[in-house]
């Protein structure tokens, strides 16, 4: 077991790579982070809690407005971007390497954490933003007036019987 804190130093850095099947070092690893930093949006944070379907993390970040720097009392709105990553390999979403884990940038303002939304066809994303739903997202024929699909339904009807 663990008996000291972990710091990040026992984790990964995965900003600009993915993990390795075959690494002795990801095995010995308690997990892993992204530096923003690194990605070319020094300002961006994850205000919201991420949640975790099928084997993908999705997350939603904000980054100020670094160009609304003119007047000090103006608010900043910003925006930010949805991310998505597979747990194990931190690949894309969709796709598993690091481009693929940027999902959308449309997002304005402080926006919600993604909210699972159970239908018959699949589990759906759903977005708070300023001003109402992001609903539409351009993910190849993954999104409808429904959110974004974060997977295909894999539940199925469930019988039981007692005794």
């Amino acid at each position: 077991g663990v008996t000291s804190p972990i710091i990040q130093d026992d984790l990964i850095d995965v900003s600009n790579a993915i993990l390795s099947d075959n690494d002795t070092v990801t095995d010995a690893s308690f997990g892993w982070f992204i530096d923003f930093t690194e990605t070319g949006h020094p300002g961006e944070k994850v205000l919201t809690s991420p949640i975790i379907v099928a084997g993908n993390v999705f997350i939603t970040t904000y980054e100020p407005d670094v160009t609304n720097n003119t007047d000090l009392c103006a608010a900043n709105l910003g925006g930010g971007r949805l991310l998505g990553l597979n747990v194990l390999t931190t690949g894309g979403f969709n796709t598993p390497d690091v481009d693929g884990r940027e999902i959308s940038d449309q997002l304005r303002g402080l926006s919600s954490a993604v909210i699972p939304f159970y239908a018959a066809d699949g589990i759906y994303g759903l977005i708070g933003v300023e001003g109402g739903l992001l609903q539409n997202i351009d993910t190849d024929d993954n999104s409808g007036s429904q959110g974004f699909k974060l997977s295909d339904n894999p539940f199925g009807r469930t019988y039981w019987s007692e005794k």
